[in-house]
């Protein structure tokens, strides 16, 4: 997924610039504190400098900084925590947090919705990865940020990754997670995601609730449109996952 990350980073180099396009943005996270769990005691906090962000990680993380290409970047600081099932031979979970800034003098923060998706399909296209649900928040005490959620298939079994991108004014503070379906433990995943907060924001970023299930499943298939005019899934795609929503109302 770090290969995605980026492509995506090295897309915004070039996408986050003014533009005129006014798509509506989505005003509820897919990753509520709602699902979320608290982060561990013995969690181990990282912060970017540069970001002027903090994370809390499940456990000790390393720098894996020099893996990460840096052709489009002026900077980039990438910090990972790894779990292995018991053999060692796979990785079961892991959490990524990347600060990462492009060469251009472009503003991220500039970055509209429809900017956002596209850097997105790009990204994901470098990958076997299928968008499941996706989210853009134009207004939050962390600043603009967009999320979502993806599966790819492995030898191991279907991988889960969900990622979060802040939008700076400088640079981009990159969140993520990965885990096998089996083991997938999706409240563990989001309290990472949460635990992201800036030292001048009194508190951690309150996502807003979702919304009651009739308008819940309205905005999945809003979402799930979007992405179809996007040509970010296929018909075949978009149909499956339209009829299984109807059918979970």
């Amino acid at each position: 997924m770090r290969k995605s990350i980026l492509a995506l980073l090295g897309a915004c180099a070039v996408a986050c610039t003014p533009s005129r396009d006014q798509v509506p943005a989505y005003a509820v996270s897919i990753f509520p504190v709602a699902e979320s769990t608290r982060s561990p005691a013995n969690g181990h906090d990282w912060k970017s400098d540069r970001c002027d962000y903090s994370i809390t990680f499940s456990g000790v993380p390393i720098d894996v900084s020099k893996e990460v290409p840096q052709s489009n970047l002026s900077y980039v600081y990438s910090m990972q925590y790894i779990e292995n099932n018991i053999e060692g031979n796979y990785k079961k979970y892991s959490e990524d947090a990347q600060c990462a800034c492009p060469k251009n003098n472009g503003t991220p923060s500039n970055i509209t919705k429809y900017q956002s998706a596209q850097a997105f399909g790009g990204a994901i296209k470098t990958m076997d990865y299928s968008i499941v649900k996706s989210s853009f928040i134009e207004t939050s005490p962390l600043g603009k940020f967009a999320e979502f959620e993806a599966t790819s298939p492995s030898m191991m079994g279907e991988i889960i990754a969900r990622m979060r991108i802040y939008y700076g004014k400088q640079c981009i503070f990159v969140v993520t997670t990965e885990a096998l379906r089996a083991g997938d433990d999706a409240p563990r995943a989001i309290a990472f995601l949460n635990s992201a907060r800036n030292p001048n924001v009194p508190q951690s970023l309150p996502v807003a609730n979702p919304p009651p299930q009739a308008n819940d499943a309205a905005s999945r298939l809003k979402a799930l449109k979007d992405l179809l005019d996007q040509k970010l899934i296929t018909p075949v795609q978009y149909e499956a996952k339209r009829q299984a929503i109807i059918d979970g109302m």
